[in-house]
């Protein structure tokens, strides 16, 4: 999970705005609202046993009070048919980027970096 995504639920899962500790426990304040989790994957299948991020994710979300959570998988692009595989891509990527004409195409004549 990246760094940016954890910070940013660490921002939101704070105590007394969205959720509470009663005697009998957390209990979520967003009560009565949607979220919907959008995942990329490019091997992970989403919901598998190697995959923590959807659980981690719903559990956040219910933890605050969400509860009506759908989780949408864009999950083993780097194994999809019109990927070619990881093989194919990871050549693909390496020609361009040894491709001085490719790179001159992306980069022009700026020198910025």
């Amino acid at each position: 999970m990246p760094a940016a995504l954890k910070a940013g639920i660490d921002l939101v899962a704070r105590a007394q705005e969205n959720f509470k500790y009663p005697e009998s426990g957390p209990s979520g304040l967003l009560e009565n609202e949607k979220a919907y989790v959008i995942l990329a994957s490019g091997g992970t299948k989403v919901g598998s046993g190697i995959d923590f991020s959807d659980s981690y994710l719903v559990h956040v979300l219910r933890f605050v009070g969400v509860t009506d959570v759908t989780v949408l998988a864009a999950d083993q692009r780097m194994n999809a048919p019109e990927s070619g595989g990881y093989r194919s891509r990871s050549a693909q990527l390496g020609r361009m980027t040894h491709s001085p004409a490719l790179y001159n195409t992306m980069v022009g004549d700026s020198h910025m970096i």
